[in-house]
């Protein structure tokens, strides 16, 4: 398990351990990588998993998740990584709802949720496969996807 182990470390250090990591990889050793960095979690990982509030919101593989993105929390993160090739905007996805059954009965997400309804306030998703691998916690893309094809 490596949880956040190149975050504090300079550069040419970083690059030694991500080298390691990666001749651990070859070797057939498998790693569970703990980051906050996604352009490093995409570099490194087969599958990703995010957590939202200490609930898994989306998984799979991480091409898919990283390309396309299913859950509107995992859509927030991505939208947030700094791109070279453009400026920088101003993105806002803050939606503020009352907070009361949020965790407790229905979506953690639900408070900040820009595509929440009715039943997410009431009832928390189950993570449901919506395409081969890749699974989801959200009542509007789980069913928009199942229903979809």
């Amino acid at each position: 398990m490596a949880d956040e182990i190149i975050s504090m470390l300079d550069a040419s250090t970083r690059i030694d351990v991500l080298n390691l990591l990666g001749d651990l990889r070859e070797r057939g050793l498998s790693i569970l990588f703990i980051t906050h960095d996604l352009s490093l979690g995409y570099y490194i990982s087969d599958r990703s998993i995010v957590l939202y509030r200490g609930r898994v919101v989306e998984m799979g593989a991480a091409e898919r998740i990283y390309a396309r993105p299913l859950h509107p929390y995992t859509e927030m993160l991505m939208e947030s990584i700094p791109r070279i090739d453009g400026r920088w905007g101003a993105t806002s996805h803050r939606v503020e709802r009352s907070a009361v059954l949020s965790g407790a009965f229905g979506c953690v997400y639900y408070p900040r949720c820009p595509i929440a309804q009715e039943i997410c306030a009431r009832r928390a998703p189950e993570l449901t496969e919506v395409e081969a691998g890749h699974f989801v916690a959200c009542h509007v893309r789980a069913g928009a996807s199942s229903s979809a094809g």
